[in-house]
């Protein structure tokens, strides 16, 4: 009988001590472990950024949406749109685009007219819009 204690006693212990290991291992206390991961996009920690912020009509000018949560986390696998205060704008390959794994989805736009165009984007997913946009010249 003290044999089977003594082992149940033991195995408990070990189990223990390769739990603890696990979470020293890994650097994360057990509730980040066991927590749901519905993380939604921060507004302000988000931005979008545009090369060149000043370009001649009909050239493409790179937009890139970078999704991050309340901790600067960044997001993959969010659905991003974008979209200009201005008509006669295209976006390709699409305005709609999913980010990778650093949370960054990237387009490219094309205006035909001249002016300023403020460019806005939205998570899809949790219907965020993001605060940081900057706006294109694009002139003759």
């Amino acid at each position: 009988m003290k044999d089977k204690k003594f082992w149940a006693l033991s195995l408990g212990f070990f189990l223990l001590f390769l739990i603890a290991m696990g979470i020293v291992t890994l650097n994360q206390p057990i509730s980040y472990l066991l927590r749901a991961r519905n993380v939604t996009p921060s507004p302000s920690k988000s931005f979008v950024m545009v090369f060149p912020q000043v370009a001649p009509i009909n050239t493409k000018v790179k937009v890139s949406v970078y999704i991050r949560d309340v901790n600067g986390v960044s997001l993959p696998n969010r659905r991003v749109k974008v979209s200009t205060d201005v008509s006669g704008v295209s976006f390709m390959p699409s305005d709609t685009q999913t980010t990778n794994e650093i949370g960054m989805a990237q387009f490219s736009m094309v205006s035909a007219s001249n002016g300023r165009v403020k460019i806005s984007a939205i998570d899809m997913e949790s219907n965020t819009n993001i605060i940081n946009t900057p706006s294109v010249e694009f002139t003759q």
